[in-house]
């Protein structure tokens, strides 16, 4: 179910337009309507990797078990949705094989499918369609991005990474059945097998639902000169949809259309009113704001410019999501050193090693002017989890709101020896709700040490300028706009009076658009803002992949499996590798070293030493200073006229009730006569 994305502020936009006159056959069609600044590219569910690509899957596709209202409509749970009934544990009659051993438990589950799962085109589908699309995302030939859902994190699919890294070094070959733990026990049935014991709200929640339509997968797959490419998911012809909406149109850059699957189980009387979904491609946010009032959108997302105007609209909706959007960087030496040989002498991008210079950057930036100028509806971020990320799912504890937590924040921001009896704050809260992440004078000294490590090291000459080249996806989202003239002028006050006063610069590429993520870690540019991660709100034991897992981080340069990080668990304390921490946090059995150098085989089973290594690994990313957190996931909307939501309060993870339960005031007929009657220009003031 989840699916950690990379994710950036222009990719949430709920806008849309382009809404289509019905044709005379058609009777009361209901059509939603948005619009995206930057669109999608790849939706192959096996190789994904942003928000944006997420937007066509998500209505196209579907899970095992999935997110609803709970009884009363206050909170949500999580309920079957292409499984039939709970997960069935099945361990003991595993036992003697998939390396199961007699008393274990929680670790083999039987998984009974709906029997009216359909394709868009109506062809059933079977477990074994689960198990024939596992081998493909686990494919050694493809690699492909997504391989990682089966073996990743709390979840790991018994000999999946083996069977995906079969013919590297120390891989040897190895077949599917008898040794992969994801297999089909009978035409309904997929049976999964796990390395290390998860069951509930986990095993659920992080079951992952690799499903792809095996003849379209095959013909979009080619192997050219040792190199393999896939097409699926990445036009109509190529998509099939299992889903509750199929892909029905799609021009780059223009618009898609999708309309409603009659083959989806889930299509009841009283969801998916919605008969069609029209996006459209449009950069302008003022064009945006255009159409909605035109009528020819059904939601505007509020930027900087709208908020005096519709602040206060009766139509607005404000949430906060579960991001921290950051400034990123990737200081890797040597691509850095190419990239400043090119850009020709006197340049230097080097001292972006330097540990100091990047605490500069992150003491020197004044967040609260940064959300004013760039974005008003976002708050000062400073820690990689937002207030939204729940610790337990069970009582819906915040992790921000845990002691360790808490201590984490202390720490980084240097507050720690400020709290007590007669010092400058009396306790822990206190403290952290006086963070602001804004000290000029220490990011003054900081540049200055940066500097000077820079010249007795040989990176930099006294003539040199620094120069960074920041990365945006374009160069018409006001946010954007906005933040990177206020990053320039930032900067350049906050270097007055150092020795990198008149030295440090700044260029943009904004021209990224969905390939952000991979132009830092090319180093292609120097720095990206307005970037996070998103898919994993409710278990953010699995989300500190993003920022530890080569696969995902931003900066790649940085190598946690060499990052010793210390940690006490159940009243003891071990050192061992970042990335084996994060293996123990999520199940997984790794080796710790004691303080007197004996070690231990250790995996976190009890929820305080999860949280204690978790906050361990907080502190670690953000030690670093190579994501450095501005601010929240401050989001604020309008909603047209035609459309009504489930409820009028945000409730995560299902927001205002999504398209599943979308009504209307108006049929698209009806819609349109509206909007004529009322002079083509609807007032939401």
């Amino acid at each position: 179910m989840k699916q950690i994305v990379a994710l950036i502020l222009v990719a949430v936009l709920c806008a849309g337009c382009g809404k289509k006159e019905p044709a005379a056959t058609q009777k009361e069609t209901y059509t939603y309507n948005y619009a995206l600044s930057t669109f999608p590219t790849n939706w192959n569910p096996n190789s994904y990797r942003t928000s944006n690509d997420s937007e066509i899957l998500d209505y196209i596709s579907d899970s095992f078990y999935v997110f609803d209202y709970n009884e009363d409509g206050t909170g949500f749970s999580l309920q079957p949705g292409m499984a039939d009934d709970e997960p069935e544990d099945v361990t003991e009659e595993l036992v003697g094989q998939y390396g199961i051993k007699a008393g274990d438990t929680n670790r083999a589950y039987v998984i009974e499918l709906r029997e009216d799962l359909r394709w868009e085109d109506g062809t059933p589908i079977t477990a074994q369609d689960f198990v024939e699309s596992a081998k493909r995302l686990l494919d050694p030939k493809a690699q492909n991005y997504r391989a990682d859902n089966l073996y990743g994190g709390s979840l790991v699919i018994h000999n999946a990474e083996n069977y995906l890294k079969q013919g590297q070094e120390g891989y040897p070959a190895l077949a599917w059945e008898g040794n992969v733990g994801w297999f089909a026990r009978s035409k309904y049935e997929l049976c999964i097998v796990l390395d290390s014991p998860l069951s509930g709200f986990y095993l659920k929640y992080n079951l992952p639902t690799p499903l792809v339509h095996i003849p379209t997968y095959d013909e979009s797959a080619k192997m050219e000169n040792g190199i393999y490419t896939n097409s699926y998911g990445t036009s109509v012809a190529t998509t099939k949809s299992f889903g509750p909406y199929k892909l029905t149109a799609f021009q780059a850059d223009k618009q898609y259309t999708l309309t409603r699957n009659e083959e989806y189980y889930g299509q009841e009387d009283n969801t998916y009113q919605t008969t069609a979904i029209v996006v459209d491609f449009v950069k302008e946010a003022s064009t945006r704001l255009q159409l909605f009032r035109q009528g020819k959108l059904d939601t505007y997302a509020l930027t900087v410019d709208d908020t005096d105007a519709y602040g206060l609209s009766d139509f607005a909706y404000y949430h906060t999501g579960d991001s921290t959007f950051g400034m990123a960087f990737n200081p890797n030496f040597e691509a850095l050193k190419s990239a400043q040989e090119r850009s020709g002498s006197g340049i230097n991008k080097t001292i972006l090693t330097i540990p100091e210079f990047r605490i500069a950057m992150c003491y020197g930036l004044d967040r609260a002017a940064f959300c004013l100028a760039a974005s008003p509806l976002n708050t000062p971020g400073f820690g990689l989890f937002s207030e939204s990320i729940i610790a337990d799912p069970d009582d819906r504890t915040p992790y921000r709101e845990t002691e360790g937590a808490k201590q984490v924040l202390a720490e980084t921001w240097g507050l720690s020896d400020k709290i007590g009896e007669g010092k400058l704050y009396k306790d822990l809260d206190q403290a952290v709700a006086a963070i602001s992440g804004y000290d000029l004078t220490r990011a003054k000294e900081m540049f200055n040490i940066a500097y000077d490590k820079a010249i007795e090291q040989g990176l930099m000459q006294a003539t040199d300028r620094v120069e960074i080249k920041i990365g945006t996806p374009n160069s018409t989202s006001a946010f954007y706009n906005n933040g990177y003239e206020f990053i320039v002028n930032n900067y350049t006050r906050a270097v007055e009076g150092t020795k990198l006063e008149g030295k440090l610069t700044f260029t943009r590429d904004d021209t990224l658009g969905n390939a952000y993520s991979g132009a830092l870690k090319k180093n292609q540019v120097d720095m990206l803002f307005g970037v996070g991660w998103t898919g994993s709100a409710l278990d953010p034991y699995e989300l500190m992949e993003a920022y530890i897992s080569p696969n995902y981080q931003y900066d790649p340069s940085n190598d946690y499996s060499k990052l010793p990080l210390t940690v006490t668990v159940s009243g003891e304390t071990y050192t061992a590798p970042a990335t084996d921490w994060l293996a123990m946090m999520n199940g997984q059995t790794r080796k710790a070293t004691a303080a007197d150098g004996s070690t231990k085989s250790y995996a976190a089973t009890e929820q305080a030493d999860r949280l204690a290594i978790l906050s361990a690994l907080e502190g670690a990313v953000l030690g670093n200073y190579n994501f450095i957190p501005i601010m929240d996931d401050g989001e604020g909307h309008l909603r047209g006229r035609q459309i009504k939501y489930r409820t009028e309060d945000y409730i995560y993870p299902l927001g205002y009730g999504g398209v599943k339960y979308f009504t209307y005031a108006y049929t698209d007929a009806q819609w349109n006569e509206f909007v004529t009657k009322s002079g083509g220009l609807l007032d939401y003031t």
